[in-house]
């Protein structure tokens, strides 16, 4: 059944409505509990400063609002940091794009050879499809779980004064790797798949392949075959690492009481 029926417009109108109600709800949550934690008038200005700030600072400022001699970190040091710091995003981000590029090229190559074999012409799309968002989804795992300790390491390293605004650099950056990371593939079979195709007698190669266009019927069963491995599978292993290994080992003592026990009680 295709998706473009008539329940499209109630799932519409129902994830606009769930949108705006999780957000209302979101900000009532989040003044009761800013009023429970006493934190409504919170002055940033009024934050202590970071001991490992003060650690790695060399140099020391006044204050004319506190009236005293602050840690502080000249420009001439900061700086350099900031752009080595960005530069190395940029490459990660660059990376992170090769890696969707490779996959679209590895859910060609192997749509095309499948295709050439008579016998297996009707599964290579469904072939090709689920093992290439199978491959995109272990880079997406491999490459957040590495990108999550290189962000802490590089915004320690900068040494940022206050622990807000630490946490406010770094969410924004495991933000935007996030979205790159995760969505790139997603978006470039839902805006540019089958649109640089160009015309007969004159198709764009890749690795001197012409590049894949999308079936009559558009892409949309595609994504959505992308859509459920990515989505799916990252929310299974984060279940399974989060909830089911540590119960496994927190049982493990007992469960290797009870086989002992069974095992006793076969043998008399």
């Amino acid at each position: 059944m295709s998706v473009n029926n008539g329940a499209t417009l109630f799932f519409c109108v129902f994830m606009s409505i769930w949108v705006a109600y999780f957000l209302e709800s979101w900000k009532r949550k989040q003044a009761l509990l800013g009023h429970i934690w006493g934190v409504l008038k919170f002055d940033q200005s009024d934050e202590q400063v970071r001991p490992t700030y003060t650690q790695n600072c060399d140099s020391w400022k006044y204050n004319p609002r506190t009236r005293r001699h602050e840690p502080y970190m000249t420009k001439r040091k900061r700086y350099p940091r900031f752009l080595t710091t960005f530069s190395l995003i940029l490459f990660i981000l660059a990376c992170v794009l090769m890696f969707a590029i490779a996959v679209i090229v590895y859910d060609l190559a192997v749509y095309l050879a499948l295709f050439d074999i008579p016998s297996l012409q009707k599964y290579a799309r469904w072939f090709s499809s689920i093992t290439a968002g199978i491959m995109s989804l272990t880079l997406i795992i491999i490459m957040s779980k590495y990108y999550g300790k290189f962000a802490v390491k590089m915004t320690e390293w900068e040494n940022y004064k206050t622990q807000l605004e630490y946490e406010n650099t770094l969410t924004i950056r495991r933000y935007v790797f996030e979205v790159f990371n995760f969505y790139s593939s997603l978006v470039y079979i839902g805006f540019f798949k089958g649109k640089f195709n160009g015309y007969p007698g004159n198709h764009p190669l890749v690795f001197g392949v012409k590049m894949e266009d999308c079936p009559p019927g558009g892409c949309i069963s595609e994504l959505a075959t992308q859509m459920a491995i990515i989505l799916a599978g990252k929310q299974f292993l984060f279940t399974f690492s989060q909830f089911v290994i540590p119960i496994m080992f927190s049982n493990r003592g007992s469960c290797w009481n009870r086989f002992v026990f069974l095992e006793r009680l076969f043998r008399k």
